[in-house]
């Protein structure tokens, strides 16, 4: 679906405050009071949506919408329509709100403002792993989740506290004085370090704990992806995309790898193809062994500017984004990049796996989708 036509889409729900399609077509028809297992767009009561002149009613969506529409009060997922598009499903309700989201193949590690939590994937009770912390932005990897923490004004903190742990205390690997803005401004975990950011300056530190080593210190990132053996990061200023190698000495002079359509941001990479995000809603995807090609998908949030974030899952990545204070999830790769459901409650926390999308909303929902 191009950014034009979703947005007439988006538009259209947000004048009917249409839920979703469902499953089966009931052959039309106006209004008639109940839920409607059909094609046509439905109204929030679960009535059917208005028919046009020849007596049909609107085509649904490709894609789940919810009842929150320019910063309207949005509601919870409905758990009584069947299947949703893009197999959304309501994995737990009730969930305390998160501004981070983790997955690997056993459980869940959710972040609060002042918690690290771990709930199985069958959704059962949670555990908190760390409590009296403050993340910010989470990473995981096989043994440890890694986070930013904000609980000391004026400096960047990196705490660290094993996946299978209960009621730990985090282990710090980094704290530096912040810069101009008085925050750290990018993390990422890759290769076997932590990589975050202040104004110029890029820093990483070993996963396991060590020296604190400058890694550039040239231009603000805005999004960093790390591999075993470089860096990739959005570059505002000129609108680009660049390459820091790091395993030779560093500090080290970023290289121009590729200029973008707008303004990048979010960055990810997922095996050999990176994804970036702009300021208007746009997704960029490059394969690094032939960076002079890639290509734009079009802007996938209505009411921008926006400013996606960006997980590595599925056959790409997936993106949330809060266009006009609603929350919406999607996905890309390098031949689309579409909304799986929108309309929803702001987004708390995205992690993705090769084959599930997870989210969770401000609601206190955790939902999965199939991207």
């Amino acid at each position: 679906m191009t950014g034009g036509a979703r947005l007439v889409g988006l538009l259209l729900c947000a004048g009917l405050g249409c839920s979703s399609g469902a499953a089966a077509p009931d052959g039309g028809g106006g209004g008639d009071g109940g839920q409607q297992p059909d094609l046509g767009v439905d109204m929030p009561g679960g009535s059917d949506g208005p028919v046009d002149s020849m007596g049909f009613e609107p085509a649904p969506l490709p894609y789940f919408y919810g009842t929150c529409s320019f910063g309207g009060s949005a509601s919870l997922v409905p758990t009584d329509r069947g299947q949703l598009p893009h197999g959304l499903t309501v994995l737990a309700t009730g969930l305390p709100r998160t501004v981070a989201l983790e997955v690997d193949a056993t459980n869940f590690y959710m972040a609060t403002s002042s918690a690290i939590l771990r709930m199985p994937l069958t959704a059962g009770a949670q555990e908190t792993v760390v409590a009296g912390v403050a993340p910010v932005v989470t990473a995981i990897d096989d043994q440890n989740i890694y986070w930013l923490d904000s609980g000391v004004a004026g400096h960047i903190t990196i705490l660290k506290a094993p996946l299978t742990a209960t009621g730990a205390q985090p282990t710090m690997l980094a704290s530096q004085a912040a810069g101009t803005n008085g925050r750290a401004s990018q993390f990422t975990v890759g290769g076997g370090f932590v990589y975050f950011s202040a104004d110029n300056t890029i820093w990483r530190v070993p996963t396991d704990g060590g020296t604190v080593q400058t890694v550039s210190t040239t231009m603000e990132p805005r999004g960093i992806a790390a591999a075993t053996d470089a860096i990739y990061f959005t570059e505002f200023s000129n609108e680009t995309i660049q390459k820091l190698p790091v395993t030779g000495t560093l500090p080290g002079t970023p290289a121009f790898l590729k200029l973008a359509y707008a303004v990048p941001n979010a960055i990810v990479l997922t095996g050999g193809e990176l994804y970036w995000a702009d300021w208007f809603g746009g997704l960029e995807y490059l394969p690094l062994a032939a960076p002079t090609t890639g290509k734009r998908q079009g802007s996938d949030c209505s009411g921008g500017p926006c400013e996606p974030r960006l997980r590595a899952g599925g056959s790409g990545a997936i993106w949330a984004s809060e266009p006009n204070d609603c929350g919406s999830i999607g996905r890309v790769n390098h031949d689309l990049s579409e909304v799986m459901a929108a309309g929803l409650a702001p987004i708390g926390g995205i992690a993705a796996t090769s084959t599930h999308a997870y989210a969770t909303t401000t609601l206190g929902e955790l939902l999965r989708l199939d991207p």
